[in-house]
């Protein structure tokens, strides 16, 4: 019997390999929707605290961006160095034609910081428009259009 359960205890730590495997690629990703690729990847690089990697994903298409770099990530980069312990997705909005807007927290160990993303179809593809922070969830929840 001890024989043929071993084939399914490699099974199953297979699976759980897999599984965290998937969960690093998307951390924040909420299970019950598709994912968007651009605010994936984003969340992820702010959940590492690699904030210099989060706002070039967040203002591809800002002008004057680099000018902008220190008032707006700043912040999280003196507060929030190492990053944060944990990440959840609490609001996806997808409206057609493409609109795409994400309300996400993450845990800085003293509190939430939420983080909201606004994208749409540019070019044939999800891209992030506007982006914003703060500890007030509140905050986060009031720019949802």
């Amino acid at each position: 019997m001890r024989r043929a359960l071993r084939p399914l205890f490699g099974l199953a730590a297979a699976l759980a390999t897999a599984t965290t495997a998937l969960a690093q690629d998307a951390p924040c990703e909420n299970a019950q929707t598709d994912a968007v690729p651009a605010f994936e990847a984003a969340k992820s690089a702010m959940l590492q605290g690699d904030y210099e990697t989060f706002y070039k994903l967040s203002t591809p298409h800002v002008p004057d961006a680099e000018s902008r770099k220190p008032q707006l990530i700043g912040p999280l980069q003196s507060a929030l160095p190492g990053g944060f312990k944990s990440c959840w997705t609490v609001v996806e909005r997808f409206e057609e034609p493409g609109l795409y807007q994400d309300v996400t927290f993450f845990d800085s160990g003293a509190g939430p910081v939420g983080l909201y993303l606004l994208g749409a179809v540019y070019k044939g593809e999800i891209t992030i428009m506007h982006f914003a922070y703060s500890q007030v969830p509140s905050d986060m929840l009031d720019n949802l259009k």
